[in-house]
């Protein structure tokens, strides 16, 4: 009814008892501005995943090929395909994406591209000279829906075929779910 309740006086401690909830309902405000909070959990940054190479793929030169992470460390909720090599979260929120790529090559050439898509579009972009077996990583915080899709796109001008650099430390993919808070 829009009256403030105080519980406690400076210095009280208030304890939630365990297998007690303290639900603030949607719209509603916990302000702890200023206070100490401890033992709180705060969300779980779910769905988390990790998704690798772990059979070398051939790129050719100047084509755009969809990386295909054949192999999971970490898929806690199953929402990354290593069919189709698309994360797809189907849970709405703001979402942390990595990709880091390395080809198996010491020879220098002039550029790589490594790019996060949204739903087949670019939504991050990176690119560097390749330099004796260098890498390139790109990552982005984007919004997703629940029917949101990402991938990872490559895209080298070496001239010839290269080949990628499998394991889980080398070509990979991984994100999460944000925790935000609004205050």
């Amino acid at each position: 009814s829009g009256t403030n309740v105080v519980l406690g006086d400076s210095s009280d401690t208030i304890q939630v008892p365990s297998g007690v909830t303290l639900d603030v309902a949607s719209g509603g405000t916990l302000d702890v501005t200023g206070a100490t909070v401890s033992g709180l959990t705060i969300g779980d940054n779910k769905p988390f995943f990790y998704a690798f190479q772990q059979n070398a793929q051939n790129f050719s030169t100047g084509a755009h090929t969809v990386v295909s992470f054949d192999s999971e460390r970490y898929d806690t909720e199953s929402k990354f395909n290593t069919s189709n090599y698309r994360f797809t979260p189907a849970v709405a929120g703001y979402y942390f994406l990595y990709a880091h790529m390395r080809f198996y090559t010491s020879t220098d050439f002039n550029m790589y591209e490594v790019s996060i898509r949204k739903n087949s579009s670019n939504a991050a972009k990176s690119s560097v000279e390749h330099d004796h077996n260098g890498t390139c990583s790109v990552s982005t915080i984007i919004e997703s829906d629940t029917d949101d899709y990402f991938d990872v796109e490559v895209m080298q001008n070496s001239g010839s075929v290269q080949g990628s650099y499998v394991g889980y430390q080398n070509t990979y993919f991984m994100g999460y779910k944000l925790n935000t808070w609004v205050h």
